[in-house]
């Protein structure tokens, strides 16, 4: 520092020097030089001071400071940024997520009352086509039995009344019809339209057998035979005996 004040003095009295040569036409070198010297000493004096040495490390420490924290403070919002983004794009996925769940359970719904509403259609239409048929095969014979001659229906009625009474096979059951006078075709009309279980019947006939006498299981299975019920009808009533 000292080097410089005496470059800056130096400096100045040449100017002054440098002036007054002037006015009073005496030579200019000295004064130039004296200029030159003052200048150079003031500019090492101004290098070599340890203040601005000091200063210059301090500005540029206090830049690097100024970066630094300018740098760190762009690193954070970076990564508040980041993680604001972050956040944004989790909670988009979550909420598009809910509604692609949402639009899968409702077409599910859609789907399941599409189908019950489909089976339900086809439910009613069967009970409808079932309960027609029925209607139709109910009026048929309805028709049918009111076409039926009187004769018929009573020979109906007559095998029925026959069958209340004592167990018959099919065939002497016929006979009965024919022996109380109804022509064949009543008889045969009514041994077609009597509901009753011809195996049950030969079952019955043997129980009444054994209750009027004793009989042997062949000789049992001989007057079922005679009653003329069938094979298979005699050994159903032999095998099931009580």
């Amino acid at each position: 520092m000292f080097i410089g004040i005496i470059g800056f003095l130096a400096f100045g009295v040449g100017i002054i020097w440098l002036i007054a040569s002037f006015f009073t036409k005496k030579g200019f070198k000295k004064p130039l030089i004296t200029i030159g010297v003052g200048f150079v000493l003031f500019i090492v004096g101004v290098v070599m001071d340890p203040t601005t040495e000091e200063q210059t490390e301090g500005s540029t420490v206090k830049s690097s400071e100024v970066i630094k924290d300018t740098s760190e403070e762009d690193s954070e919002a970076e990564a508040k940024q980041e993680l604001d983004e972050k956040d944004k794009q989790e909670k988009a996925e979550v909420i598009a997520k809910k509604e692609k769940e949402e639009a899968e359970a409702k077409v599910k719904k859609e789907q399941e009352e599409k189908e019950k509403a489909e089976a339900e259609s086809v439910k009613k239409d069967e009970e409808e086509k079932a309960k027609a048929t029925s209607e139709s095969i109910a009026a048929e014979e309805s028709k049918k039995e009111s076409e039926v001659p009187r004769e018929h229906k009573n020979a109906l009625n007559n095998a029925y009344d026959y069958l209340d009474y004592t167990s018959f096979s099919k065939n002497k059951l016929y006979d009965q019809l024919i022996y109380e006078g109804y022509p064949d075709d009543a008889a045969q009309y009514a041994i077609d339209n009597v509901k009753t279980d011809w195996n049950k019947n030969a079952l019955q006939a043997a129980i009444d057998y054994l209750d009027y006498t004793s009989f042997s299981d062949q000789g049992l299975y001989d007057q079922l035979i005679y009653e003329e019920f069938t094979s298979e009808q005699a050994q159903y009533a032999m095998d099931n005996l009580p």
